[in-house]
């Protein structure tokens, strides 16, 4: 459930217009947990779909797990504008950044953001950052095979370039309640998810490209909920979609919205964070993944983790710095026995918000995830950070 980025598609492209992706509170998610009992008819024999044959060339997964790479979301200008604060985010260290893009079915094979996303590539890449793409799948009209297709020849466009080492089929296909934010919504979402993997996949294996492919899914709020969307996919998809996939990425933002924390001061916050990362982590190997048969081979990434500042929700500058190292040191904790490669934050800046939603405390908070402030000044969490990617897990 994320912010559109810069190089997100504007509105119209022949489809609904959909407004900047700006996290919303969702007091309603709760509903999420419906899920379960819609997907659990979906978790039996999975349906006849694409054989698992053995592949020749280099299995996206195939490279071994790196350490865990610190990440962020890099929201709130233009790369030359972002590139001073990036590079003292580092501080000299590997950054991953996570870029996002969404397509259309009016897109077709040239989207008209391309040009933007690899100029984009090209100057983080050039600066010395690493980067994960995501392909979001937007297209009111369910063209699934329209989605995968560009897939594929995305990953064709992409594994030239180094720098660019995963590329994420679909946001959060798993959540319904927002098309601003997750693909869930999207008709035909987890078939476009399996058969973007799909086809992505066997474009690199075709090319001997290590780009890495793989998924996410947002926390909802129990974890059978969780299980039964995992087996919708392995209904669809079978063996040949289990093996075909490098990383699933986990969006959770505890405290925020899933799971929930204490409140500052009444427990030991700290702790308590740092355990509900260790132990979601834990759950999403042991319980969620096998649900889909993913392979232990597949790395886990913390794709999104975020907390938001708010007077209006007493969530101080304080009490967010304690959280990036209490979650930090969460999945740190976690990163061997779960297979975690990545943790990214979400995410650099505030967004700019208009004067009428700051006036409601509802629309207060989402646009506070940032280490920085709109204005580029930075909070407590943003040296907090820096300490954090400095000191690796």
């Amino acid at each position: 459930m994320t912010k559109r980025a810069p190089l997100a598609p504007g509105r119209g492209h022949g489809e609904e217009a959909q407004p900047d992706r700006t996290r919303v509170p969702k007091a309603g998610l709760i509903a999420c947990a419906a899920v379960a009992v819609l997907l659990a008819s979906c978790s039996g024999t999975p349906a006849t779909h694409r054989q698992s044959t053995p592949r020749s060339g280099v299995h996206p997964a195939s490279r071994s797990a790196p350490r865990v790479r610190f990440g962020i979301i890099p929201t709130g200008g233009s790369p030359s504008e972002l590139l001073p604060e990036l590079r003292e985010l580092s501080g000299g260290k590997p950054l991953l950044l996570h870029l996002y893009v969404g397509w259309r079915a009016a897109d077709g094979m040239s989207p008209p953001w391309l040009p933007g996303l690899q100029a984009q590539l090209a100057t983080y890449g050039k600066a010395g950052f690493d980067e994960e793409v995501v392909l979001r799948y937007e297209s009111a009209r369910g063209d699934v095979a329209g989605y995968a297709a560009f897939a594929a020849a995305l990953v064709k466009d992409l594994a030239p370039d180094p720098r660019v080492t995963d590329l994420q089929v679909t946001n959060e296909a798993d959540s319904p309640l927002d098309r601003a934010a997750s693909d869930g919504g999207y008709p035909g979402a987890s078939q476009a998810l399996v058969e973007g993997i799909e086809e992505a996949h066997d474009a690199a294996v075709a090319i001997g490209s290590p780009l890495r492919i793989g998924f996410n899914v947002a926390t909802l709020p129990t974890t059978s909920a969780m299980v039964a969307f995992f087996g919708q996919l392995w209904h669809i998809g079978g063996p040949a979609f289990a093996s075909d996939v490098g990383f699933v990425g986990l969006d959770i933002y505890p405290g925020t919205y899933f799971p929930p924390l204490p409140a500052a001061g009444t427990l030991d916050l700290y702790g308590t964070a740092e355990s509900t990362v260790a132990q979601a982590l834990q759950d999403f190997r042991s319980q969620v993944l096998p649900a889909a048969h993913i392979p232990a081979s597949a790395h886990i990434e913390i794709t999104e983790i975020g907390f938001a500042t708010s007077h209006s929700w007493h969530h101080t500058d304080a009490e967010q710095a304690l959280l990036v190292r209490a979650f930090a040191a969460g999945a740190c904790s976690a990163a061997a026995r779960v297979g975690l490669s990545a943790f990214e934050w979400f995410d650099l800046t505030d967004a700019s918000a208009p004067a009428a939603d700051l006036s409601a405390p509802a629309l207060h908070l989402p646009w506070r995830f940032g280490l920085l402030r709109s204005d580029l000044q930075a909070k407590p969490a943003f040296a907090t950070y820096r300490k954090v990617i400095a000191r690796g897990c």
